[in-house]
């Protein structure tokens, strides 16, 4: 049984399982990307693959030689975009915190966690990002301008390639994370579908502890009890 549900909790998101005076809790830790953060370690890589290109013509004005030092320094500019976009975009991922125990769910915002009652109706829905429309609107009009000019560029798209993990309660949207790439934001919210799931299933299968000795009564007919 155990290794079923360890095997469950492999991969991403981190999902961790403890059990604590006889309370299990399920704790997930989702990384993610948002879609302005990604656009802004872009812009970074391509501000430093620039400055590593230029830097080399510098460096040779100013002591009147162009060596093979700064030749492999421009070259490397040439090539340095990719690379630094991914370590850029790798550091500057956030994690989203959700926490399943027996009586409630909760999430962490900057650092404060809110508590919601389980039993009341609830779901982890993935959601269109809000600004996939304007963005889109927008490049096309760039592409279609870029056109009319004999300009058109390739373009980057985040927003329509972000989405939103969600948690619905009482019909109220909570957003949990905002998540580059349609695959890793379904990975999150399938994971935490799974731990309501199985924490609904943990719940459900603790006997009922009997509060008060009156508990084990009910009413009879003619009043009486």
């Amino acid at each position: 049984m155990m290794s079923s549900i360890l095997q469950a909790f492999e991969g991403e998101p981190k999902t961790v399982m403890v059990t604590d005076k006889g309370k299990t809790v399920i704790t997930v830790e989702a990384s993610h990307l948002r879609p302005t953060v990604a656009q802004e370690a872009d812009e970074a890589a391509k501000l430093g693959a620039w400055l590593l290109f230029l830097a080399p013509l510098g460096i040779g004005y100013m002591i009147q030689e162009f060596n093979t030092l700064l030749g492999c320094m421009m070259a490397a500019g040439v090539v340095a975009k990719g690379p630094l976009s991914f370590c850029f975009r790798e550091t500057a991922r956030e994690v989203a915190k959700v926490r399943f125990t027996e009586t409630g769910i909760e999430m962490s915002w900057n650092g404060q966690w809110r508590t919601f009652d389980r039993h009341h109706t609830h779901r982890f829905v993935l959601l269109e990002h809000d600004r996939t429309g304007a963005e889109k609107d927008d490049l096309d009009f760039q592409q279609r301008l870029g056109s009319v000019k004999g300009q058109a560029k390739p373009v980057t798209r985040y927003y329509s390639a972000a989405f939103i993990v969600a948690f619905e309660y009482f019909g109220q949207r909570f957003d949990i994370a905002e998540v580059m790439g349609r695959k890793e934001a379904t990975a999150i919210v399938a994971r935490l579908a799974l731990c309501d799931e199985m924490m609904n299933g943990i719940v459900n299968s603790k006997p009922t502890v009997v509060q008060k000795p009156e508990d084990e009564w009910q009413e009879l007919p003619g009043g009486l009890s």
